[in-house]
């Protein structure tokens, strides 16, 4: 199907770039490479929180065929505040990173995944916010934060 198409191009477009900077990080010239931060703990773990609600709140709906204003809603109103955190650490991660997009290709590649991530992210909050508001019940959703959540969804 269409949405099925969109999720596997997505998925190999990241595999493509993922290729290419892993490619780049383990060639013969080395780039300084990125130090991690205690900030990447904080990334994971909202992305686990974000996968979690949003698979809770989807089963439930596809369980009660609808969106109330008890579980589902509220699920999916804690992986909206889990967007929201996410969004801020990472802008705040980049305003304080001394990494360029200028610097080599992979500032280039990073700050183009990232960049690349950050939107469906987005994407993905405002239609989750849609949903959520119950002025359609398409689970248009569903397949944005299926693909931002690595397929953890019950579709």
């Amino acid at each position: 199907s269409f949405c099925i198409g969109i999720i596997l191009s997505e998925a190999l477009l990241f595999g493509a770039y993922f290729w290419g900077g892993f490619d780049f990080m383990w060639s013969a010239s080395m780039a300084p490479c990125i130090t991690p931060s205690t900030r990447s703990l904080i990334m994971v773990i909202t992305l686990m929180l974000s996968c979690l609600s949003v698979v809770l709140g989807y089963n439930h709906c596809l369980k009660e065929k609808s969106i109330s204003m008890s579980g589902p809603a509220c699920a999916l109103s804690c992986a909206l505040v889990v967007a929201q955190a996410f969004g801020m650490i990472q802008i705040s991660e980049f305003v304080l990173m001394g990494f360029h997009v200028n610097d080599s290709v992979f500032g280039c590649i990073f700050f183009t995944l990232t960049g690349l991530h950050f939107s469906h992210v987005v994407v993905g909050m405002l239609l989750l916010m849609v949903n959520i508001s119950g002025s359609n019940h398409l689970y248009a959703g569903d397949s944005q934060w299926q693909s931002t959540g690595i397929g953890l969804t019950t579709n």
